[in-house]
């Protein structure tokens, strides 16, 4: 995978999971791994583990700092997983690869600059990343898929959001997402 063309394609943002294979400006979604390995728990196989692997790559290959204009999109990974996620690659960083890598700025910085997650049922994720990151995640209703929240979703989003800010609830349903696809009102 070539990140550094995707901010030269135009292209909002880059798909990083199996969910589309194209990507609305015609760039090629995937991952930049290769295939996956034959045997695979059932760690493995969860969406939060591929997204842990590419926010790796990510920080460890300096990514961020290469290239600022690129963004990131996990798609489908739910978000409550990510404040634990943040915190341990600081504290990775910080610790024991600081004096190689040199990054100007703690992994946690990159994510909040380049990166974001999408989110179908997560109470919890809504509620850790309102304090976090309120700027990176998106809600979506993963219609037409039966693990989706369709037909539902209006009362899964309101007991998603009962006592957020209605702020970050706006970024969080539509803002966000008008801004990393370049969305036009």
């Amino acid at each position: 995978m070539r990140y550094d063309a995707a901010p030269a394609s135009g292209c909002g943002a880059r798909c990083l999971f199996r969910g589309a294979r194209r990507c609305r400006c015609g760039t090629r979604c995937g991952s930049p791994c290769g295939p996956p390995p034959r045997r695979r728990t059932s760690w493995s196989r969860s969406t939060s583990s591929r997204a842990v692997g590419r926010l790796w790559a990510t920080r460890s290959r300096a990514y961020g700092e290469r290239h600022p204009r690129l963004r990131l999109v996990l798609g489908e990974s739910g978000i409550g997983w990510l404040p634990y996620i943040l915190e341990r690659l600081d504290d990775t960083y910080e610790e024991r690869l600081a004096d190689d890598l040199a990054l100007p700025m703690p992994p946690s910085a990159y994510f909040k600059r380049q990166v974001y997650a999408t989110f179908q049922k997560d109470f919890h994720g809504v509620r850790a990343m309102a304090g976090i990151a309120p700027d990176n995640v998106m809600w979506g209703s993963d219609y037409p898929h039966r693990d989706g929240t369709w037909p539902f979703s209006a009362k899964a989003i309101e007991e998603q959001f009962r006592g957020v800010d209605p702020a970050v609830r706006r970024k969080m349903l539509w803002e966000n997402a008008r801004h990393v696809y370049k969305i036009t009102p």
